[in-house]
């Protein structure tokens, strides 16, 4: 076939895990940087202004410690950083971008989008790391004194609400534990208890912000769920995260023990869980559902080549496989932290932050989803020459690859393998021009077909392309014999004729054996065989028995891999 094409032309202007199961999806490169912290409290993402919050946690002692609050693009890049007097805890954004809300020791420090300070709210005094989320039109944010984690584990607090425009917030309710929040849509509101023990049960309650005359004039109860009662013996809720589809209906908790868990809201009721797992020694750690609604994201603390983060179609009709990822090495960090996945509000980026073993440093991972990415493609064109290709000889082919929208910023570079009937060989991957094409030279070992497979895993800003398939018939290579005969010779002296068979293509497998016949005035005759020497050179040695004209005709009939081959020669034989 000399017509199907390969393909490689970029049409943008110009040219970055683990796979889980065996089906599972090549893992989208991403844009990954280094976070100038040590510490890590909690991330939010602001549509208004395209970027991602993120507070280092800081919890030292009466607050004194410094901490800082980055803000970075969609696109990874730091826009704006700011060092605090105090240490932080905590970030949350008004739908509107207009103040980024950070958490300190003794109030709610309001910043605008470069950081430049707008206010303080006071707040109750927190020395274990304040939670802050916006929901229902009000600030909420968490609270608890205590000079060590012993303390802060056990000692009471409070959740509160405020508008932070400078007024003291109002209490909304007494925690005996430490507790985390979640903000949904329609103003919905759900706490969730750590747990402190493998014995304990803590409840999950879901509230909805009225801001109307209710019992305690700003949260409505809707419901409430305590795990350890789903007759699964696993105990109760040890939580890690949670997450609520756009539509509200739908609430995913990353919980310690079962991993995903789903629960219908406004009752809180369990659903069956029909998203890939978690791999056998990944500890949950984050969960999230893109603001579209197509896209579940589960992050994951786990060792080796293990996946930490997997990303799937939110739909469980969609039979497309996850995309799995390992984050390894000392440039992307371990593991993915508590609380550590948001996408961005189109769902076409994921952003992940991660840290070591040691939790002594912290990335964060800008991530394309699919929908996220442009497409690629490779295009139609002239395939491979020689046509046909022959064995052992070298076969090129040619073709180009179109990607669309921006260019990446490295070459990309096409996977090759070549299937034929000895099985898959993968050949060396090769880089793609400047102007979209590429060039692959290899050398089909057998003949019948060749079909050569294309592919193209993606990179940052681009989809993988659709496989491109080429099948090239390969025949055997050819061969010559050449003699060199006396123009005449007597009986008595015989007949000596000197042969070279020459093939091209690869070498032989064994040496070639030559038929020999003699032809003369009484008839043909069959001679002994005649071995060819390795530099490819035989001699033909006969005691005619006649005079007159011999014709000696020396054949080889080929091989598996190479054409046959005859040569004849005259003698004139005198007495």
């Amino acid at each position: 076939m000399t017509t199907a094409v390969l393909a490689v032309a970029m049409t943008g202007a110009g040219l970055t895990a683990t796979a889980g199961p065996a089906a599972a999806a090549e893992p989208p490169p991403g844009t990954v940087v280094k976070l100038p912290v040590t510490s890590f409290s909690q991330f939010a993402v602001d549509p208004a202004n395209q970027r991602v919050w993120i507070a280092g946690e800081n919890t030292g002692d009466a607050g004194s410690a410094p901490g800082t609050v980055l803000g970075y693009g969609f696109d990874g890049v730091l826009r704006a950083q700011r060092q605090t007097e105090g240490r932080v805890s905590g970030v949350a954004v008004e739908p509107d971008g207009s103040r980024i809300h950070v958490g300190r020791h003794d109030g709610v420090q309001s910043y605008d989008a470069d950081l430049s300070p707008l206010g303080v709210t006071p707040a109750p005094a927190d020395d274990c790391g304040r939670e802050l989320v916006h929901s229902g039109g009000l600030l909420f944010l968490t609270a608890r004194e205590g000079g060590s984690p012993q303390e802060c584990a056990e000692a009471p607090g409070t959740i509160n609400a405020t508008e932070a425009d400078g007024t003291t917030p109002r209490i909304v309710m007494y925690t005996g534990s430490v507790n985390h929040l979640e903000a949904g849509p329609g103003g919905m509101l759900l706490t969730a208890p750590e747990r402190r023990s493998p014995a304990d049960d803590p409840d999950l309650g879901l509230y909805r912000v009225v801001q109307g005359d209710t019992e305690n004039g700003v949260l409505e109860f809707l419901g409430e769920t305590f795990l350890g009662g789903d007759g699964a013996g696993q105990g109760g809720m040890d939580f890690r995260d949670a997450a609520f589809s756009p539509d509200g209906s739908t609430l995913a908790l990353a919980d310690g023990d079962r991993g995903t868990v789903l629960l219908g809201t406004p009752g809180l009721t369990r659903r069956d869980n029909p998203y890939t797992p978690l791999p056998e020694g990944a500890e949950p750690t984050a969960v999230a559902f893109s603001g579209d609604g197509k896209w579940l994201a589960r992050g994951a603390a786990a060792s080796g080549a293990t996946s930490d983060l997997i990303l799937e179609s939110a739909d469980p009709a969609d039979t497309r496989p996850p995309v799995e990822v390992a984050f390894e090495g000392a440039g992307a960090g371990d593991r993915v932290v508590p609380r550590g996945v948001e996408f961005s509000p189109d769902g076409r980026s994921l952003f992940v932050v991660t840290t070591d073993v040691e939790g002594a440093g912290y990335w964060l991972h800008v991530i394309r989803t699919p929908d996220g990415l442009s497409a690629s493609r490779f295009a139609d064109g002239t395939a491979h020459e020689p046509d046909p290709a022959v064995a052992g000889e070298p076969l090129t082919l040619r073709g180009r690859l179109e990607l669309d929208g921006p260019a990446p910023a490295t070459a990309p570079r096409v996977e090759v393998a070549r299937e034929d009937a000895d099985g898959v060989h993968p050949l060396e991957p090769v880089t793609v021009g400047e102007d979209g094409t590429f060039t692959v030279r290899d050398v089909p070992g057998l003949v019948g077909e060749a079909t050569y497979r294309f592919g193209y895993a993606g990179d940052a800003l681009h989809r993988p392309a659709e496989d491109a398939l080429l099948t090239v018939p390969v025949v055997k290579a050819s061969a010559a014999l050449a003699l060199t005969a006396p123009g005449e010779a007597t009986r008595r002296g015989g007949v000596e004729i000197a042969g070279t068979l020459t093939v091209r293509g690869g070498p032989l497998a064994s040496p070639a054996v030559l038929t020999v016949t003699a032809a003369d005035r009484e008839g043909a005759v069959r001679l002994a065989p005649v071995t060819v020497a390795a530099d490819g050179t035989f001699t033909v040695a006969h005691t005619p028995r006649v005079r007159g004209n011999v014709t000696y005709t020396v054949g080889w009939p080929g091989d598996d891999l190479h054409e046959g081959a005859e040569a004849s020669a005259t003698v004139y034989v005198r007495r």
